[in-house]
């Protein structure tokens, strides 16, 4: 485990306390360069979680002794790294694609006599979305109500031939 993992462990439970496990938890992993304590307050503060509520947790390390006994744990089992799954006592350590688990797992059903069951169709394809319509000249796009622009085909006198008053503009 890297030297910061335990206090990152205990922020997620400061921020369980407040609703914010999986949020603190996504916030933890996409800034894994980022995890001193000053770092995991401004976390919290981030994700809008009390200050005062979640520092006192923090600095009181309330959850140290739960996260000490489940690295302990982890290290009688071999564990010394994440993600670590067993799968029927099998170790399965690492960032391993789906395929890798079926197969694990099916070998595992097989081993106990179990049929496996068969893969799941293929999704069907998808039809491509439509590209959205160009409007036609003089309309503004996304607007239904707006009106085409009428260009001006000439000058004003020409508009009134045909008007014997001459009172159309």
């Amino acid at each position: 485990m890297h030297q910061f993992a335990a206090k990152a462990s205990q922020a997620s439970q400061c921020a369980k306390e407040q609703g914010k496990f999986w949020e603190m938890n996504e916030k933890l992993f996409s800034n894994q360069g980022k995890l001193s304590v000053a770092d995991l307050k401004q976390h919290a503060v981030d994700l809008g979680l009390k200050a005062d509520q979640f520092n006192q947790c923090l600095d009181s390390d309330k959850y140290q002794k739960d996260i000490q006994k489940d690295m302990d744990d982890a290290s009688k089992y071999g564990v010394s790294s994440t993600p670590s799954f067993f799968i029927n006592g099998r170790p399965f350590v690492g960032a391993r694609p789906l395929d890798g688990f079926v197969q694990v797992i099916n070998e595992e059903l097989e081993r106990a006599g179990v049929p496996i069951p068969p893969p799941p169709p293929a999704p069907a394809p998808t039809a491509a979305a439509p590209a959205p319509a160009t409007p036609p000249p003089g309309l503004k796009a996304g607007d239904p109500k707006a009106k085409p622009e009428v260009a001006d085909k000439g000058d004003k006198k020409d508009d009134k031939k045909g008007d014997p008053k001459g009172d159309k503009p």
